[in-house]
């Protein structure tokens, strides 16, 4: 089950469907969610108590560190995103916390979790595409090299003019 509940915000019914909805996504991709949601974080740092839940779940596979977490705290009125290394590149903290304010936050504010939950749940798989992340991430580097080899054709490319023009110029002065 990757959705637990202990703040009792969810029907049961509610949970089955975003766990259903985070079972389908890395069945296809291999990126693991979950949901956890608290009644108050009892003095805890929320980004320690992510970080550290995050951890200690081993949320996602260990050789693409491609896990995410959603942390609601309930009484603290407190939501946070932790993600994996592998994730972090594509799905960045200043994101999530737009993603946050925009899809969460306004359900939160009318006791609608489900909608929030599902919805950040949603717009995270959608903004990662639906193909194995292993696959995702060679293309990602492919497309990252075929730029930084076209950055140093384009650079060689300058050099090359600037030389002929300093040639030309000593030319003209010898």
């Amino acid at each position: 089950f990757y959705v637990t509940d202990l703040a009792d915000i969810l029907t049961d019914n509610e949970e089955v469907k975003i766990d259903a909805l985070i079972r389908e996504y890395k069945a296809k991709t291999t990126t693991e969610f979950s949901v956890l949601t608290i009644k108050s974080l009892e003095g805890y740092e929320l980004e320690k108590y992510a970080n550290t839940v995050f951890r200690k779940w081993g949320i996602g596979r260990k050789d693409y560190n491609n896990g995410l977490l959603i942390l609601v705290s309930l009484n603290d009125r407190k939501l946070r995103i932790e993600t994996g290394y592998g994730l972090e590149p594509y799905l960045p903290d200043g994101y999530t916390k737009e993603i946050s304010v925009k899809f969460a936050t306004p359900n939160f504010k009318k006791g609608d979790y489900f909608t929030g939950i599902s919805n950040l749940v949603t717009n995270f798989q959608e903004k990662l595409g639906n193909e194995d992340f292993g696959s995702f991430i060679k293309k990602q580097n492919k497309i990252l090299q075929e730029k930084t080899l076209l950055e140093a054709k384009e650079s060689a490319e300058r050099r090359e003019k600037f030389y002929s023009f300093m040639f030309y110029v000593f030319t003209l002065l010898v």
